[in-house]
């Protein structure tokens, strides 16, 4: 009896698949056809037995000449995906035709009328075929963008009032606390990037092969960020988009204002801010196969898009192409990742190794009859296609492949630079928005690429730990996987958001020991990508007939640019319609370079540093127009023994209304609390607890101390109810704990723990289950915690220049926690690579003071250049004049000659004139003397003498 074909026969027989050309007819039951595989393999027959099964799969049996050797069960999307019938680009055909419903673009297979593609078209803003767009300069470019020095340089803006007069605003959590909507149970936030089989395989190929392109145009960090996932941290996120304001585009976090910025987008995402912009539209047939001078309007990759789509969609006969479907087109290998084995990190992208030649993997350039030339060139196209729909710009029809991002893909692969970061941020903007005015906020998915917003409160908040090791690409990298995700609760996110006592301002900022004053010049560089990041201006986003136009305002976030916040203002109000006109000019305005204006990268701080560069009139300001209501009282927290479930993923209970937070109290947010681990637990589950919060960042206990309340200091204001609770704790437990760190971080859990409980009206009835041994293991815990806490708060307050000297007390605190029988490895990881890291920047910081400075260096390029050019230029007159001076003494040489020669023709010329002037007057003489003779000769003829 046949058996089912698996391993490395049916892998082979996968693999060899994917150099066929069948008919769709072999795919219909009781149909055969003949299965050519490698020279090498013999001649099989595929029967398909069934068109579909219940498990959407179909049963292919393989036979060698009369023997069955078995059957292959392959997927029906394998089918339709990796064997369609291919329509070679010579029959295609591209017409532009416009109906009562607007101009389509149709293309019609010739053999088959009835394969036609129709896609709608729409006005282009870039190319040959768009309009002669005016720009308006609004927003106006200032003269200076940054006024004052560092530590009170003020970045400014140019579209918003100089006096605010904003009333307070309203944001999604007003709205969920006046119980006007709640979330859903599960919240979506954004697009999720997911795992699509053969794109990171596909991608690592686009990498060995097309490197050189993808560095031209600034996109291999980028591209090579979305071979990993990018988990979210609910609860965070949660309270992310219910203090996000849909007027500022900002969220607002204690006391201040943040958000996304183009600088953070190039610095996490790798995504270039200036270029030309975005135009994701549908060409037309003249627009897509024309050409004038000699050269084509698109590049010739476009066209082979439209065809292979063509080709995909009359053989699944579906209006839409996933995502799948379209890399098992152009990249036939076989799976190596899957959603479970993940991709690892490379230090280098040389890792990949070098491009081989094309083969039966790129067998779709072939049967497209894609010349050589231009092979690379639509292979690549192909895959920014899917890149861009799936990873950067997941607006519609999500999970399948839009027409319309054939025309900026195509450009990309040929080597033209596009501003991606700005109609990301755009999208971004816009997705919040509708997510923060929504009437069920979380139930419907608003389009936007959420992996760049988790990247962005893992940098700022802290929402995911961050890997140590070195690699290559952008910095979003470093926050993948769902293991670095941080487990927080509901109650405690929302605390940190409202607190904002931990932002990071120092993430993205550029590090410079003092200001750099620059002008907006054709010498600016790399810094041209700051500028533009730090200017006011209007994002601007255009796929098919959708405009997007979002303000854009980095002066309301300058901490994080390194800059001194000061009162924001008013946004002016605009009443334009966003007509492709107003897009253009927002966009040219916002990209614009070359405008003598002077700006200023200030000089890098410490975080707490930069967090307090502040004005007085700001921080009076937002305590009054901005600040966030205080929570409400709470009731005393009741304690009990028994075990409460707690949701840390979601929380959605406690967040649909206000219950859960009106069971906690201010010291206690939570309902697990400290006090729950000493009393709730018996020993054994304590110690299982232990073992699991050990794998966490002992940093987030240190937050989740702070956040609760219950983080303890040596200076406590409390010593006396201290002293009075130690005194009546247990004489076994005094006894037992020697340790007086631990038994302080006992009494004072005890003491605050003892309040609450005198204060609740309800007792349990039931004994505490608990014993000294668990207590003092407990305290050892919190104790460990408070450490982590002092040695983190130590590192960072104290100069660079002297964390080396910090390495006993290290040691020495590391080796008192590990004598607890308490795991550090994860501290110890953390600890060390901020030791490290700031050792090296130290010695290349050293090193950059005693070399000149970045900017001093491209000026000295600058000049060296340009007297590099002079000094071609005198080189080029040297040899000109060496070629002249050989000329000349060759001339001189003839001319000596020549010089000889005239001498000896005019010595000639004046005998001969001499000659001449004898010749001349003998000649005279001598007709001279022939007439006397004649005379003579006459008078003696004539002469009658006689005697």
């Amino acid at each position: 009896m046949p058996k089912e074909l698996v391993g490395g026969d049916a892998d082979q027989l996968h693999e060899d698949s994917h150099s066929l050309r069948l008919v769709e007819d072999a795919y219909r039951p009781a149909t055969q056809t003949t299965l050519i595989l490698n020279a090498s393999q013999p001649e099989y027959n595929v029967a398909v037995r069934s068109r579909r099964a219940r498990d959407n799969r179909r049963t292919i049996t393989v036979v060698a000449g009369t023997r069955t050797i078995g059957y292959l069960r392959i997927s029906i999307s394998t089918v339709c995906g990796v064997l369609p019938p291919v329509i070679p680009a010579n029959m295609v055909k591209f017409e532009s035709k416009k109906t009562s419903d607007g101009l389509f673009l149709t293309v019609k297979d010739d053999n088959d009328g009835e394969k036609t593609l129709i896609i709608p078209i729409f006005s282009p803003m870039t190319g040959a075929f768009a309009d002669k767009w005016k720009i308006d300069h609004y927003p106006p470019h200032l003269k200076k963008w940054v006024s004052g020095k560092s530590p009170k340089a003020i970045l400014n803006s140019s579209h918003h009032h100089e006096k605010d007069t904003t009333k307070p605003l309203s944001l999604l959590y007003d709205r969920i606390s006046r119980r006007e909507v709640t979330w859903s149970s599960k919240p979506q936030f954004g697009v999720t990037f997911l795992h699509i089989p053969l794109y990171w395989e596909w991608t690592e190929d686009i990498i060995r092969r097309c490197k050189t392109t993808l560095m031209k145009t600034y996109l291999i960090d980028a591209v090579y960020a979305s071979m990993f996932l990018y988990k979210c941290n609910f609860p965070l996120m949660q309270r992310f988009c219910e203090f996000w304001c849909p007027t500022t585009n900002t969220v607002l976090i204690g006391d201040a204002e943040s958000s996304i910025s183009l600088w953070d987008l190039r610095i996490l995402g790798g995504l270039p801010i200036y270029g030309a912009f975005y135009d994701e539209v549908v060409p037309t047939a003249l627009e897509l196969e024309g050409s004038q001078d000699g050269e084509q309007f698109l590049p010739a990759s476009c066209k082979y898009m439209f065809t292979a789509l063509q080709s995909i969609m009359s053989t699944s006969r579906r209006s839409h192409i996933t995502f799948e479907e379209w890399c098992r087109f152009w990249f036939r290998a076989p799976k190596r990742y899957s959603a479970t084995i993940l991709p690892k990190v490379v230090e280098n992208f040389s890792h990949f190794g070098i491009p081989e030649s094309w083969s039966n993997k790129h067998e779709a350039l072939t049967l497209l009859n894609v010349p050589e030339e231009h092979r690379q060139q639509t292979y690549l196209a192909a895959f920014l296609s899917c890149w861009l729909c799936a990873f950067v710009l997941p607006l519609k029809n999500l999970g399948c492949i839009r027409p319309s991002v054939f025309k900026p893909a195509s450009q990309l692969a040929s080597g033209q630079r596009i501003s991606l970061a700005i109609p990301v941020l755009a999208s971004i903007y816009r997705g919040l928005n509708e997510l923060s005015r929504s009437l069920t906020p979380g139930r419907s998915c608003s389009n936007f690429p959420a992996h760049y917003v988790h990247a962005w409160t893992a940098q700022y908040f802290g929402s995911h730990c961050m890997s140590v090791h070195n690699f290559e690409g952008a910095q979003t990298i470093a926050f993948h996987g769902a293991s670095n995700v941080k487990k927080l609760t509901s109650v405690e996110a929302k605390a940190f958001i409202r607190s904002g006592q931990d932002i990071n301002w120092i993430g993205n900022c550029m590090r410079n020991p003092k200001d750099r004053l620059l002008i907006d010049d054709s010498t600016l560089r790399q810094d041209v990508y700051f500028l533009l990041s730090i200017r006011s201006c209007f994002l601007t986003l255009r796929y098919d007939n959708d405009h997007v136009v979002e303000p854009y305002s980095p002066h309301r976030l300058s901490r994080q640019f390194g800059f001194c916040q000061n009162i924001p203002g008013a946004l002016k109000p605009d009443s334009e319609e966003p007509s492709l006109q107003y897009l253009w000019s927002l966009f040219q305005t916002s990209t614009q370079v070359g405008t003598k204006s002077s700006f200023i990268i200030p000089a890098s701080g410490m975080n707490n540093e930069i967090r307090s560069r502040t004005t007085a009139p700001f921080k009076l300001w937002w305590k009054t127009s901005y600040s966030s209501p205080e929570p409400s009282p709470s009731p005393p927290l009741v304690i009990s023994s028994r075990k409460r479930k707690v949701d840390n993923d979601n929380d959605t209970k406690a967040d649909s209304s206000d219950k859960g937070e009106k069971k906690a109290s201010s010291q206690f947010p939570d309902e697990r609390t400290i006090f729950h681990d000493f009393f709730g637990e018996d020993e054994a589950k304590l110690r299982e607890k232990q073992k699991g919060d050990q794998a966490e960042d002992d940093f987030n206990y240190v937050k989740e101390l702070e956040i609760m309340g219950n983080a303890f200091t040596f200076n406590n204001p409390n010593a006396k109810e201290l002293e009075h609770t130690t005194a009546s704790i247990d004489p076994n437990v005094l006894v037992a704990a020697s340790d007086p760190v631990a038994m302080y971080a006992a009494a004072t859990i005890i003491a605050r723990g003892s309040e609450v409980v005198n204060e609740s009206p309800a007792i349990s009835m039931e004994a505490p289950s608990f014993t000294a041994r668990v207590m003092i293991s407990a305290a050892d815990r919190c104790a460990a915690r408070f450490l982590a806490q002092q040695m983190r708060a130590k590192l960072l307050q104290t100069p660079l220049s002297n964390i080396p000297a910090l390495d006993p007390e290290l040691k020495e605190l590391f080796g008192y926690i590990t004598s607890k029988n308490i795991d550090v490895t994860s501290l110890c990881e953390h600890v060390g690579a901020y030791v490290s890291h700031v050792s090296s920047f130290q010695a290349l910081d050293s090193s950059e003071n005693v070399h000149p400075s970045l900017s001093s260096l491209e000026e000295r390029l600058t000049d060296v250049e340009s007297c590099l050019s002079d000094v071609k230029e005198l080189k080029l007159l040297e040899q000109k004049k060496s070629e002249l001076s050989s000329a000349l003494a060759s001339s001189e040489d003839s001319l000596g000659k020549h010089d000889a020669a005239v001498t000896e023709l005019t010595v000639s010329h004046y005998s001969i004139e001499e000659e001449v002037t004898a010749t001349r007057e003998a000649t005279t003489k001598r007709k001279k003397a022939e007439e006397n003779f004649q005379n003579a000769r006459t008078a003696l003829e004539s002469l009658h003498w006689e005697p």
